[in-house]
């Protein structure tokens, strides 16, 4: 019997290659698709709520840590005064 199992993957809706975030809050726009988010250097706090601030309201990330999630408008994210580096790829669910 032949094999029909076929592995597929995720298509990519959008990607963004090492970017740098200071002490202002940004937005990436992500209207309920999945993404994977990377902090590449730094510390960087994340909020799919309310605007990130870098503290205990949001979710911290380090250098090298990666998170999955499904945000249903827009992601919030800061970096503290030594700013931060990031990416992220947005997935086609």
């Amino acid at each position: 019997m032949a094999n029909v199992t076929r592995e597929t993957f995720a298509r990519v809706k959008s990607l963004l290659g090492v970017t740098a975030i200071d002490a202002s809050a940004d937005s990436i726009t992500v209207n309920g698709m999945d993404i994977t988010f990377q902090c590449v250097s730094g510390n960087i706090w994340i909020n799919p709520s309310i605007t990130a601030v870098a503290n205990t309201t949001a979710f911290k990330l380090t250098a090298g840590q990666s998170i999955d999630l499904n945000v249903a408008t827009t992601l919030s994210i800061i970096s503290d005064g030594s700013g931060g580096t990031f990416q992220y790829i947005i997935w086609n669910s």
